[in-house]
């Protein structure tokens, strides 16, 4: 694995001499520089990550270097508004769609979204007319292009709620099509399969690891955004971005620990290269160090360590010979 001393020493002469002034004078590769750029980021100083901040994250080269011929992936985040209801009283009570107030239903209020190691934090916000009248068409428009070109989307709690709640609105404006297939890496499911972190909010795992945090709102927001006021859509819709930047963060943070994940090996044309399924690379060392092999019942594999974002991946094939195999016994499966 790279050492943390070689890559803030690269951190420190990009940030002295810029990026592409460093890629040329050292003949250094663009993707390898990229990646002991990112290890300084997340792991070195504090000077290091300034210097990171301002003068690789704005970078072309180190935003496209590793990705460009990989799959696209798609941090998302959304913002609604929600229903407006007659009740009796504050008490728990089954309110029925009946109650809902006719054309105050929920809405999407905003997204924001990055394409992964990319520069820019984009998106969209109703404005005061859409939002009082709840016509969020504008964001459906924006969103179902994005969906269909992205092949990967993360999002904190998505599986459950953004990516259902952006398909609710998609159809309900007039979207019969479907974006094209996509799969998607929830942070928060993977958090919780590996984790017994005291909560698994975005808000309190960004505070825990030292990332991006979310600003802070209060229930009289989303209030003041539904009677169309433009100062607090501009404030929401700055917080929405700001989920963002921590959400990628946080992605990046629990990668190797993930047990399910996309195989982004699969999204690189091509041919005959091994490359680490959670994040593309083929910078990988074939010997985890203690433990070479990973088992399963029947079946022994090589595996390797990412040199770039650390996780743990095996061999497709069984090393286990022929010979071997007719001798291997098994339990009976009761």
């Amino acid at each position: 694995m790279i050492s943390i001393e070689n890559a803030i020493m690269w951190a420190d002469r990009v940030g002295e001499e810029g990026f592409d002034n460093v890629v040329e004078k050292y003949g250094i590769n663009t993707e390898t520089l990229s990646r002991y750029l990112r290890r300084a980021k997340q792991h070195g100083s504090e000077q290091a990550m300034e210097e990171l901040k301002e003068a690789v994250m704005s970078s072309p080269e180190h935003s496209t270097s590793t990705w460009a011929d990989g799959p696209k992936v798609l941090s998302i985040d959304i913002e609604t508004l929600p229903a407006e209801a007659y009740v009796w009283g504050c008490g728990k009570q089954y309110v029925g769609h009946k109650q809902i107030v006719k054309g105050k239903d929920w809405s999407l209020l905003s997204f924001a979204a990055k394409w992964m190691c990319g520069n820019e934090i984009f998106g969209d916000v109703l404005d005061p007319y859409q939002a009082m009248h709840r016509d969020d068409s504008m964001l459906a428009e924006q969103l179902w292009p994005l969906l269909d070109e992205a092949d990967i989307i993360i999002a904190h709690n998505g599986d459950k709620f953004d990516v259902r709640k952006i398909n609710s609105r998609l159809i309900a404006n007039g979207f019969l099509a479907p974006p094209s297939t996509y799969q998607t890496i929830d942070t928060l499911i993977e958090s919780r399969k590996v984790f017994a972190h005291t909560s698994h909010t975005q808000d309190y795992l960004t505070k825990l690891f030292k990332l991006p945090e979310k600003l802070k709102t209060e229930y009289e927001l989303w209030i003041a955004c539904a009677s169309g006021d433009q100062e607090s859509l501009d404030r929401m819709f700055k917080y929405n971005k700001g989920d963002i930047q921590g959400l990628e963060e946080l992605y990046f943070k629990i990668r190797p620990w993930m047990r399910k994940h996309p195989n982004f090996g699969l999204y690189y044309d091509e041919d005959h290269m091994s490359r680490c399924p959670k994040c593309g690379t083929t910078d990988i060392f074939w010997g985890n160090g203690v433990n070479d092999y990973y088992y399963t019942p029947m079946g022994r594999y090589r595996t390797f360590r990412c040199n770039d974002c650390g996780s743990i991946g095996r061999d497709r094939l069984t090393d286990i010979t022929k010979l071997e195999r007719q001798v291997l016994v098994s339990t009976v499966a009761r």
